[in-house]
């Protein structure tokens, strides 16, 4: 797939995925500039979604405990039993969190690998879209954080043309 033009400028050699650059920076912190970032702001601003713990380990700690106590309290499998329930209640509670969490990394991956980077202004934009907005606001954008989109705004000191100009 080729790759999209900056919005800011129409111009696709200057342009390049967001993952790959990150994955540049983290291989090799001395290769990749990009305008005005330096690598540590590049390994900070486009670090890739974070993925939902595993599922399990309330289970495993009431297990763990309830043989502990099964133990001091003279093999009674009662506690045992109880600690169990207690178990498999909390793991059911907190395994639909776990797929609600995992349909959100799922979705904030998919929008980090279709975000690309123009270094001649040093923007970030998704593909198929003309919005721009500072590489700052990353994070944000594929995280859903922000309960409205944020309002693009262009680089410093470079005019925006077209749709994109500030009003």
């Amino acid at each position: 797939m080729a790759r999209p033009s900056c919005p800011a400028c129409s111009d696709n050699y200057t342009v390049a995925k967001v993952s790959a650059l990150y994955q540049t920076v983290s291989d090799d912190s001395s290769r990749a500039s990009i305008g005005r970032l330096d690598p540590e702001e590049i390994l900070e601003w486009f670090a890739p979604p974070t993925a939902p713990g595993p599922i399990g380990r309330y289970l495993a700690m009431a297990i763990i405990t309830g043989l502990a106590v099964c133990v001091l309290s003279g093999f009674a499998f009662m506690w045992l039993y109880i600690a169990l329930s207690i178990g498999v209640v909390t793991e059911m509670m907190t395994y639909w969190e776990h797929l609600q969490a995992r349909d959100d990394y799922q979705r904030a991956l998919a929008r980090w690998r279709a975000a690309y980077c123009c270094s001649t202004h040093g923007v970030v934009f998704f593909g198929g879209e003309r919005r721009v907005y500072p590489p700052s606001q990353l994070a944000d954008l594929i995280r859903g954080a922000a309960a409205e989109p944020p309002t693009p705004a262009p680089a410093e000191g470079h005019p925006v043309r077209g749709v994109l100009s500030a009003r």
